[in-house]
C-alpha cells in the first residue's frame, strides 16, 4: 500500500443541503428575478445553491491549473458549507437575498455581484439605511460575505468606508426598529410566573424547566428553545436524557 492511498477515497459525509422539504414562496417585497443561479430554495440552503457567475476554479496563486477534479472543488464547497450553524444560514441567507434583489433593482451584472466591490457594498448600505436597524445590516453584510468565502470569492468588504457607511446607517435606523431595553427577569417574577402553571401538563412543565435553566444558567432563550417543532435536532438540542448529576472539586 502506497502512502498516499488513502486519499484515493474520500470518506463520506451529508450534505448541507436539505433536499426533502420545500420552500415557501417569496415574500411579494423581496422576490429576485429568476436566474438559474439562483434556484428557488430553503433559506439555509441559499448560501450553498445560490452560485456566483464564476466560482472557485483549479487554479494556484500563480494561476496554474492544479490537478483537481470538479468533486474535489464539490467537496471543498461542502465542508466550507459545514462551518455555519443551521441558525446562522438562514439569518445570512436573508441578507443574500435582500442584497441579490437590490442587485435586480439596479441591474447590476451577474460578475459584479461576485466577488463584489467596495463601491457596490457602499450602495447596498446606503441604500437599505433607514430602512433597517444597524444590526440588521451588519448580518446582512455577513451574509454577502459568507457566500463570497463559501465560494471562493475575493471579499472587499474590510475598508473604513464600510465601517463608516454601517456606523451612519446605525443612527439613520427607524425608531420601530430599535427596542427599549426591558426589566430583567428576577426570582420574585419567576416565583410568580412558577406559581400560575400547572408542572403536571407537559407544556407547563417544560415552560418551566426553559425558565428556569436559561436563568440559572446565564444562557440566552435560543440556547433552550427551538425555531420550529421539525426544527428539533438531538445532536444540538437539549434532551431529558442530557439531565446528570455531577459533584464538583468542593463536593458541591
Amino acid at each position: 500500500m502506497t502512502n498516499h492511498s488513502h486519499f484515493q477515497v474520500t470518506a463520506p459525509f451529508a450534505s448541507p443541503v436539505t433536499l426533502t422539504m420545500q420552500p415557501c414562496a417569496y415574500n411579494p417585497m423581496l422576490t429576485p428575478l429568476p436566474s438559474p443561479l439562483r434556484p428557488h430554495c430553503l433559506a439555509k440552503d441559499r448560501l450553498h445553491l445560490w452560485r456566483p457567475l464564476l466560482s472557485r476554479v483549479a487554479l494556484d496563486h500563480n494561476s496554474i491549473p492544479l490537478p483537481l477534479s470538479e468533486a474535489d472543488l464539490n467537496r471543498i464547497l461542502t465542508v466550507i458549507g459545514h462551518s455555519l450553524a443551521s441558525g446562522t444560514k438562514e439569518v445570512y441567507s436573508l441578507g443574500l437575498l435582500v442584497y441579490h434583489v437590490f442587485c435586480d433593482a439596479r441591474s447590476i451584472s451577474e460578475h459584479q455581484r461576485g466577488p463584489t466591490s467596495s463601491l457596490l457594498l457602499l450602495s447596498f448600505i446606503a441604500t437599505c439605511a433607514g430602512v433597517y436597524s444597524g444590526k440588521t445590516l451588519e448580518n446582512y453584510l455577513y451574509g454577502i460575505r459568507a457566500w463570497h468565502l463559501l465560494h471562493g470569492l475575493t471579499w472587499l468588504g474590510h475598508s473604513e468606508q464600510i465601517s463608516s457607511a454601517l456606523t451612519g446607517a446605525a443612527r439613520l435606523a427607524p425608531p420601530p426598529s430599535k427596542r427599549l431595553k426591558r426589566q430583567p427577569f428576577t426570582l420574585d417574577i419567576i416565583s410568580r410566573l412558577h406559581a400560575m402553571l400547572d408542572l403536571s401538563t407537559p407544556l407547563d412543565a417544560a415552560v418551566s424547566a426553559c425558565l428556569i435553566i436559561s436563568f440559572f444558567m446565564l444562557a440566552q432563550l435560543g440556547e433552550v428553545t427551538i425555531c420550529s417543532l421539525n426544527g428539533f435536532d438531538p445532536t444540538l438540542n437539549m434532551k431529558v436524557s442530557d439531565i446528570h448529576y455531577a459533584q464538583d472539586c468542593h463536593g458541591l
